[in-house]
């Protein structure tokens, strides 16, 4: 037997075969509705069981590079109700950090350290549309660098906390022959 509805005026049961126990009307799947915000994951979609028909069971499919918050469901009730929010999907992929530099060789300059050494920064790019590029290691970009070997390192993140791999290069400086 399946819960059903004659248009809520009225809570009765259909037989499987579509025959009713109680007088009134029709017998009408119960349903609930299909554009309610429960069933609106951020950065997903819902897949349903049975549509949007009484015991259907629905669950988050999140886009690539994206994983659910809960492990929640929600089910279609009696009461044309759906039991739960389907969890939202949170950013799981890293940013990819592109353009890393390759070291840098230069001199020092007569006088001391290096002239200022300049570089082509990494460019970030992530799933989520929003990244940032931060240096972690060494002398900014424009400094001068004493002889030897001073090492760079650049990661990028998003609002989601995920950390790319790092970006290492050295700068290389060598002394001048006099």
């Amino acid at each position: 037997m399946v819960p059903m509805t004659n248009d809520g005026i009225q809570s009765i049961t259909c037989h499987a075969n579509g025959h009713k126990n109680s007088l009134p009307n029709i017998c009408q799947l119960i349903e609930c509705p299909s554009n309610d915000p429960k069933l609106n994951p951020e950065h997903g979609t819902v897949s349903c069981t049975n549509s949007n028909y009484y015991n259907s069971l629905c669950t988050t499919k999140c886009k690539e590079g994206y994983t659910r918050k809960m492990e929640t469901e929600t089910v279609c009730g009696e009461d044309k109700t759906w039991s739960n929010k389907t969890p939202d999907c949170k950013d799981s992929q890293p940013p990819l950090l592109k353009r890393c530099p390759e070291n840098i060789y230069t001199y020092a300059s007569k006088t001391g350290p290096s002239d200022p050494v300049t570089w082509a920064s990494p460019l970030s790019e992530d799933n989520s549309g929003i990244s940032f590029v931060n240096q972690t290691v060494g002398p900014i970009n424009g400094s001068s660098f004493p002889v030897g070997q001073t090492e760079i390192r650049y990661i990028a993140s998003d609002l989601d906390g995920n950390v790319s791999p790092e970006c290492v290069f050295f700068v290389i400086v060598e002394g001048n022959e006099l």
